[in-house]
């Protein structure tokens, strides 16, 4: 996450270094598994219990950076959402 920061404060003071491309796609990844996260955090908050865990399951999968503080978070949402699940005997 230290590299998606910095890219965050200098993509504007990058001009057409070398590292501007990288920081662009990188950028990218990070806002996607946000949005993810995201609507799973909302799926979560509606009940609908089942489109949580398919949104954090997405979320995981798509980590190709193995960012281990949001794979954690991810992780223990989605185990959050299976106990949910085991608590109201079904998924809505």
């Amino acid at each position: 996450m230290l590299v998606a920061s910095l890219c965050s404060l200098s993509l504007s003071r990058l001009g057409n270094l070398p590292a501007r491309p990288l920081c662009r796609t990188l950028m990218k990844r990070i806002r996607a598994l946000d949005a993810l996260k995201e609507a799973g955090n909302e799926a979560f908050k509606a009940g609908r219990i089942a489109d949580a865990i398919a949104k954090y399951s997405e979320a995981i999968e798509a980590d190709q950076d193995d960012n281990e503080t949001l794979r954690a978070t991810l992780l223990s949402n989605r185990a959050a959402a299976h106990m949910k699940v085991s608590r109201v005997g079904g998924a809505n």
